[in-house]
């Protein structure tokens, strides 16, 4: 949605939630504060409206910095507040952690200031988007939020970052100060020692949870296949058993690797990233052929070779990082959102210390 479409329905939207008449002539341009895109006087209260088209980390992140920033001088019911067409969980996190007020255009909103609190939760989209919306996390960035949050109280510098993702410097510079705008990483130089920035994960849960929100495991190329068994502990056991002959670097995620990694909930469907397309064939000669309905196998080609980074060896059966295996289960069956629960608490990086 872009700000023409969305500032006739800002004035309607705030006088509905918060139950202020806004006069029409009351509602104008911003005038010579470039904070903001809108200003609205709705009884005492001078509202000064930043408008992003997606309350995703980085926009919600941005927007905050502008609005909570220096305001010495101005009056004390004039109040900064952030609009966007439908504010989801992440955003909002980020917005009530900088104590911004917000408002969505389907009807959500938490405004707080003298003799005013509104807060309205539980609204549905009626504005979703068509296609696929830009991303923050993207297959490269996604490489980086995997290092920062594998070892979540480490203080990386860039260049290490780089090496070790193989993200060339350049990305890796840009993509770090995207992630620090949205406020979930810092960067510090230290007083003394080296002069590269050293950089730390804010939250870790935060930081996750932006990066479940923004990721499609459709993205990759996903086969779907059925072989006769009696369990999952079986399927996987025959699985397995194909992928070693391979010589191909693999990894399982999803129901099967929770399993591993917590022993939670037993599961039909067996999911592994194999980069080799070549590996289909083989499971169809070992009686694993294609079908969607009923499947109880997903290969999944990756589109970036970064799923596989952190991956280990659990109870001998090779698994990617508990971060993608967390990911992976939004897009699962079963008892997937249990599991994920289950490996969040339990087997996450920050959950172990």
């Amino acid at each position: 949605m872009r700000f023409e479409e969305a500032y006739p329905l800002i004035p309607e939207v705030l006088s509905g939630v918060t139950g202020l008449h806004v006069d029409p002539v009351q509602v104008q341009a911003p005038g010579d504060d470039p904070r903001s895109d809108l200003q609205i006087l709705a009884g005492k209260y001078r509202f000064l409206v930043e408008f992003k088209h997606a309350s995703s980390a980085d926009s919600v992140g941005a927007a905050a910095r502008v609005l909570t920033g220096d305001r010495t001088g101005e009056a004390e019911l004039t109040i900064p507040l952030l609009v966007v067409p439908h504010m989801g969980a992440v955003g909002r996190r980020i917005a009530d952690a900088a104590d911004l007020s917000w408002l969505d255009l389907s009807g959500n909103a938490c405004i707080r200031a003298p003799g005013l609190h509104v807060r309205v939760l539980g609204r549905p989209n009626r504005f979703p988007r068509r296609g696929r919306p830009r991303t923050l996390f993207a297959p490269r960035g996604s490489r980086i939020v995997r290092r920062l949050l594998l070892s979540p109280d480490e203080h990386f510098s860039q260049r290490g970052l780089s090496r070790e993702t193989g993200v060339d410097k350049g990305y890796t510079s840009r993509y770090v100060r995207s992630l620090s705008k949205a406020g979930l990483v810092t960067r510090e130089t230290p007083p003394d020692g080296p002069r590269e920035n050293r950089i730390r994960v804010n939250d870790p849960d935060l930081l996750l949870d932006a990066w479940a929100e923004a990721y499609r495991f459709d993205d990759h190329r996903i086969w779907r296949g059925l072989t006769a068994s009696r369990s999952g502990e079986e399927t996987l056991a025959r699985v397995a058993e194909v992928l070693a002959g391979l010589n191909g670097d693999y990894a399982f995620t999803g129901l099967a690797a929770a399993w591993l990694y917590s022993s939670y909930a037993a599961f039909r469907l067996v999911t592994a990233y194999v980069r080799d397309p070549a590996v289909v064939a083989v499971l169809e000669t070992a009686g694993v052929r294609e079908q969607s309905t009923g499947a109880n196998v997903w290969i999944a080609i990756p589109n970036d070779d970064g799923v596989l980074h952190g991956a280990a060896i659990v109870r001998g059966m090779p698994c990617v990082s508990t971060l993608q295996t967390y990911l992976d289960l939004k897009a699962h069956p079963e008892r997937a959102a249990e599991a994920a629960a289950e490996l969040r608490r339990s087997a996450l990086p920050w959950s172990m210390t």
